[in-house]
Order: structure tokens, then sequence, then C-alpha cells
């Protein structure tokens, strides 16, 4: 179906008969978009559209759905697909959602989201659906935003600031995106990398509240297993469901330790315990055991330093 000297390239599920569809579909988008898993509730009432064009440094296209359908990229996309790419996504006929970096956003018709080849993430498109998505190389949009993978995931919200007029922007953009000229290419791209800067800073602490909403879960995670001798922050990573690297990203853009916060909550913990009759009948050692020290000698170093005093002074004077 498509020319490759056309400026718009075109795919239609009206071109293939009902049972090849959904394999249509899918390899579809991972040309144009990105690799990805579909699902279809309805085969036999699927209809879809996809508009797909270079516009210089960004790709515009355009997916119409005639059903609600999930789209997911997963970690097996993500290791046969080598184009590293951000995606500007928008959804312009109901409320859809998405989950990426252990988090989820409910966006309204005409927000925006920016999003990662890099990372897994899942779109829930309810109904029928109009989709826009502009990707871009990462070394484009760091020209515009100094760390963008702190902005992945967070909802650019269509009524406020300046991410009200970068979704109208984009909306203008990607309606007539087949009838832009070669002439107006450097202007709208130009423009569109601005907006997103703007947009960007203008969210409410986006970055930071992000971290913090991942600090708060990595506190439950350590209160919850802090006595494990052999936690590591691979351990808390895992249990979050996000990488080691996002992980110390999060926690270093507020300045915090993992290794520092692990210690921190087992001597906190250790000093509850010291103080406590309930467990006067325990050693120093059983304490610090119990508290993730398999080394009796480790745990009052450890607690000298967080403290000022060893274990038995700390309990003597309490």
């Amino acid at each position: 179906m498509n020319d490759p000297d056309a400026l718009v390239q075109f795919w239609s599920t009206d071109t293939v008969p009902v049972t090849q569809r959904r394999k249509y579909w899918i390899d579809a988008v991972g040309q144009s978009i990105a690799k990805v898993e579909i699902t279809i509730p309805d085969d036999a009432q699927f209809r879809a559209e996809l508009r797909s064009r270079e516009m210089g440094v960004l790709r515009i296209s355009k997916t119409e759905a005639s059903v609600g359908v999930t789209v997911r990229r997963t970690a097996a996309n993500i290791a046969t697909d080598s184009h590293e790419r951000y995606f500007l996504v928008g959804s312009y006929r109901a409320m859809w959602s998405l989950g990426t970096r252990g988090r989820a956003e409910r966006l309204q018709p005409e927000d925006l989201v920016l999003l990662s080849s890099r990372r897994e993430y899942t779109l829930r498109l309810p109904e029928a659906s109009e989709v826009f998505s502009i990707s871009f190389s990462s070394s484009w949009i760091s020209v515009w935003i100094a760390n963008p993978e702190d902005h992945v995931g967070v909802r650019l919200d269509a009524s406020m600031g300046w991410s009200r007029v970068l979704c109208a922007f984009v909306r203008q953009l990607c309606s007539e995106f087949a009838d832009a000229t070669v002439d107006m290419q450097g202007t709208l791209v130009d423009q569109l990398g601005a907006l997103i800067g703007l947009a960007v800073e203008d969210a409410p602490d986006t970055t930071r509240s992000a971290a913090r909403s991942v600090y708060e879960r990595v506190r439950k995670v350590l209160l919850d297993r802090h006595v494990e001798s052999s936690l590591t922050a691979a351990d808390v990573a895992a249990d979050l469901g996000i990488s080691v690297r996002t992980l110390y990203r999060h926690t270093s853009g507020l300045r915090i330790s993992i290794p520092r916060a692990i210690a921190e909550i087992r001597l906190e913990t250790a000093k509850r315990m010291l103080a406590s009759r309930v467990f006067r009948a325990l050693s120093v050692a059983e304490i610090g055991r119990r508290c993730g020290y398999s080394d009796a000698s480790h745990f009052v170093r450890q607690f000298r330093l967080f403290c000022g005093l060893t274990p038995g002074e700390f309990r003597r004077q309490t």
C-alpha cells in the first residue's frame, strides 16, 4: 500500500482479510512507530488506519481504531528494537490511561505524555480511538530538555499553563501534518521543541515529585525487608519493577543513598529494640541480627557512627 516516494505512508486493515487484521496492524505500528503488543477484544469489528510521515527529525503518526485496544511495549519488544526514540503521545476521543515506570496516569482527551522506547509501558484506549504520536531522537529532545528521562510518563495537562499551549500546537500539527511544506518544517520542529521545554518546566515539580513518589515506595520496601542481611539496591528495584539505574536516578535527585537509607532504617529499629523492656532478654548481637546485621562487630561500628554510642552504652542510658 505504501509508495516509498510519497510523503505520507498509509496502512488500512481494510486491505486484508479479517483473520489477518491483528497481525497486519501490529506489523504496521511496528514499522511506523515502535514494536509493541496489541490486544484487540473483537477482531471481527476491528478496523484501523494509520498515516505516518517524516518531518525533518520528527516522525508524525496518526492512528484511528474502531474499537478499544490495549498497547504494550514489553521487555521483549525493547530487546528486539534497536531504535532509541522518545514519543509525544496524545489521544483525542475519550479518556485513556497509561502505565509506565511503576506508576499509572489517567489522561483526558488532548492531554499529552512523553514515552521512551527504552521503557516498558501500557496504553489503554477503552473506546474507538484517534491517537497521535510524534517520535524523535534522544539527541534532539536533549537540546530542549536537560533530563528527558525524568519526564517520561508524566501527564502534560491540556488545561494548564504551557502544557495547554503545547497540546493545542500538537493537535494542530498532527491534524495538518500531511500538508506541511518543506519550507515549514524547520519552523514547526523548532516551535515544538521550545514548547516541550516550556511545558515540562512549567509542570508542578514533576522531576522531584516523581522522585518522591518512588522514594515513598522504596521506603515501604525497606521497612518490609530491612531485616534481610543481604538486601541490596537491586532487590529493592526488583520489588518495585524498575531498573537499578532508574532507582538510583530518582534517589540521587533527592540526594538519598540506598545503602544509607537501609542502614538508617536498621539502626532506628535497633534503637527501638534496645530501649524497649520487651527485648531486654536479647543480647546486643541478637538485636543486631534481627535488624539485618549478620556480623555483630559491624553492627556495633555502624551503631556508634550513627548514634555516637555503642549499642550497650545506648541500652544502659535508656
